[in-house]
């Protein structure tokens, strides 16, 4: 794995450093050393917080980036899937106008036969029942006249 010139920086920074601290230490100059040390983390702390921003700007980008692409691939996924369910609801929608079409015929026709049949019991039932009345009635008028005079 290459190392940034920001890593490198730190890592030549940290050996140089080291060796000063030994200089100091054989000498007995302390205060030397915690000016080098302390004057090393700030450094060191200023150029990893640089180097942590762009690495989160660059995995924000990347995440932006990858979901962009994910949303995507899911609404070309989606609309598939839409499309599939209108066209078998709409297949079904044919498939049963087809069948209503169908079932109207035969209604239709069942209809009629069934129309003519009780046309055909309705009238004969009538004029048997009108000659019946008519007799009666001519009985009771011819009767009633009887009985008046």
């Amino acid at each position: 794995m290459p190392q940034s010139k920001e890593m490198k920086n730190i890592l030549d920074s940290w050996k140089k450093l080291k060796k000063n601290l030994y200089k100091s230490v054989r000498e007995n100059k302390l205060q030397e050393a915690q000016k080098q040390v302390s004057r090393f983390i700030t450094d060191s702390q200023t150029n990893i917080n640089k180097k942590v921003d762009k690495d989160v700007d660059s995995i924000k980008k990347k995440f932006v980036k990858e979901k962009n692409h994910i949303e995507k691939i899911l609404d070309t996924a989606l609309k598939k899937e839409v499309k599939k369910v209108t066209d078998f609801i709409n297949e079904q929608k044919k498939e049963l106008d087809n069948l209503q079409k169908s079932i109207q015929k035969f209604a239709k026709k069942t209809k009629k036969k069934k129309k003519k049949v009780t046309k055909k019991k309705v009238a004969k039932k009538k004029t048997t029942k009108k000659k019946v009345t008519k007799k009666k009635v001519s009985k009771k008028s011819t009767a009633k006249k009887a009985t008046k005079k």
